[in-house]
C-alpha cells in the first residue's frame, strides 16, 4: 500500500496544483487586520538593511551553515549580536524603537516569532504560547502543523496581536486536505510582550478595533 501522500496549506483559500506525486494546497494569507505597524523584511549576508536609522547586517559560515545578526543604532559606534540561526529570518523594527521582532523559518514547517529588546538584547518567544492554545483549542492532530504570524503591536508597546493558521495537514489526497482544513480556522491571539504568554484568546477569529 502507497505511503499516504502530504498536502500541505498556505491559506484558507486554496487552489490545487498537482506536483509529481504531492498534492500541494497553496494560496495568499488573507486577514481582516493588517500588519501596518510591523514591516517584516528579509535579512541577507550580502546585503545590509537600514530601518529607521538603524543597520541591520548578517554573517554566514557556509561550513556550519550559521548565521549571525547584528543591528547597530542611530547613536552606536560599534554593532550588537541579537540574534542567530542556520535557515532564515525576517526582522521589523517597532515604531518606538525599542524591540525588533523576528520570524524565524526554523524549519521546514515550523517558523517561530521571538522578541528582541534592544536595550538588554532579550529574547521572548511570542509565538509558541500561541500556537499551543491553538493545537489545544483546535484539538489538532500531531502531524499537522500551525504557526503564528505578527499582525499588530498596541500603542503601549506591551501587546503583540498574532494570528495562528494551520500551515500543513498530513493528508491523504487534496480533497481530504481541504475538507479538514475547514475544521481549522485562523484564529487570533493577544500575546503579552514581556512574557510572551497568551492573555486572550480571540475564538471569534477576528480581533475587535481596540483589541489591546
Amino acid at each position: 500500500m502507497n505511503a499516504p501522500r502530504r498536502c500541505h496549506l498556505l491559506a484558507a483559500v486554496v487552489a490545487l496544483m498537482f506536483v509529481g506525486s504531492s498534492f500541494w494546497l497553496e494560496a495568499q494569507p488573507q486577514s481582516s487586520i493588517q500588519p501596518r505597524e510591523l514591516i517584516f523584511l528579509a535579512m541577507e549576508p550580502v546585503q545590509a538593511l537600514h530601518i529607521d536609522g538603524f543597520e541591520l547586517t548578517e554573517t554566514f559560515d557556509p561550513a556550519t551553515f550559521e548565521r549571525h545578526d547584528y543591528i547597530r543604532g542611530p547613536q552606536e559606534s560599534r554593532p550588537r549580536e541579537f540574534y542567530h540561526h542556520s535557515r532564515g529570518i525576517s526582522v521589523a523594527l517597532s515604531p518606538d524603537h525599542k524591540f525588533l521582532f523576528v520570524d524565524d523559518n526554523y524549519t521546514t514547517k515550523l517558523s517561530k516569532l521571538v522578541i528582541v529588546d534592544l536595550t538588554s538584547l532579550k529574547q521572548t518567544d511570542v509565538s509558541s504560547d500561541a500556537v499551543a492554545t491553538y493545537r489545544r483549542e483546535a484539538n489538532m492532530g500531531r502531524r499537522d502543523f500551525a504557526n503564528a504570524r505578527a499582525l499588530s503591536l498596541s500603542p503601549a508597546g506591551d501587546k503583540l496581536l498574532v494570528e495562528v493558521r494551520v500551515t500543513y495537514l498530513d493528508a491523504s489526497t487534496a480533497e481530504e486536505a481541504t475538507k479538514e482544513s475547514a475544521l481549522y480556522p485562523p484564529r487570533q491571539y493577544v500575546v503579552n510582550v514581556g512574557s510572551g504568554k497568551v492573555g486572550e484568546s480571540l475564538m471569534s477569529g477576528v480581533a475587535p478595533e481596540h483589541w489591546y
